[in-house]
């Protein structure tokens, strides 16, 4: 039987491979490991932990690389919703998210929501 720490190496050794196989242009190979880490992390964490958000966030990029821009749009939506949930809506963490979401508007033609999530960036910014 595995313990914690194993599981726990196990965890960060399949992410630090799926985030390889990303950057070599290999999101196929990346995406059964990445989502086993979000689904670890989901397990020990809960859904709405920071860190889920910042690998729902890693998935949605991974989607882009593959032009699936509604699913990606989908991850880094929830990926807002947690972290709003857990640092407040008007944090700073906010932005990169807002960002992202903003690129991924514009990648699938929806450019009118995309400049919104940009204004919505702007304002935090300015807040902060």
């Amino acid at each position: 039987k595995l313990s914690d720490g194993d599981t726990s190496e196990i965890a960060e050794s399949n992410l630090a491979l799926a985030r390889l196989y990303r950057t070599s242009g290999k999101s196929v190979e990346a995406e059964p490991l990445l989502r086993s880490v979000l689904e670890w992390r989901s397990a020990r964490l809960g859904d709405e932990h920071p860190e889920v958000a910042s690998l729902l966030r890693e998935m949605a990029e991974l989607y882009a690389d593959q032009e699936e821009y509604l699913k990606a749009q989908s991850l880094v939506k929830k990926a807002l919703g947690i972290y709003g949930e857990a640092l407040g809506h008007r944090n700073l963490e906010l932005v990169g998210p807002l960002r992202q979401l903003a690129r991924l508007l514009d990648a699938s033609g929806d450019t009118e929501e995309a400049e919104k999530q940009r204004r919505l960036a702007e304002e935090l910014m300015g807040a902060g």
